[in-house]
C-alpha cells in the first residue's frame, strides 16, 4: 500500500523539462544493494520523503542544492 524500508521505488522529477524516471532502493542502511540501482537511505532527505508514500503520490525534500519535488510512479518489494 505504502512506501516502506527494503522496497525498489520508481520517482520522477516534477522539477526538470524532461524528467526520466530513476529507481532507488530504500534502506534502511547505505551497505544494502540492489543490482542496477542506487541506494538511498530512509534517513536520507528523499528517503525521509518516500517513506509512506503512495502510487502518484507527490512529495518534496529539502537537499542541499534546494528544494526538490518528485512523484512516486511506482515500487515494489526488492526481490534481492
Amino acid at each position: 500500500d505504502v512506501v516502506t524500508s527494503g522496497m525498489l521505488v520508481t520517482v520522477r522529477a516534477l522539477d526538470d523539462e524532461d524528467p526520466d524516471d530513476e529507481t532507488y532502493l530504500l534502506a534502511e542502511s547505505a551497505e544494502e544493494r540492489a543490482t542496477g540501482v542506487r541506494t538511498i537511505t530512509t534517513t536520507s532527505p528523499l528517503g525521509q520523503a518516500l517513506m509512506g508514500a503512495r502510487p502518484q503520490e507527490q512529495v518534496s525534500y529539502q537537499a542541499p542544492g534546494g528544494t526538490f519535488r518528485c512523484m512516486v510512479v511506482s515500487f515494489q518489494p526488492n526481490g534481492g
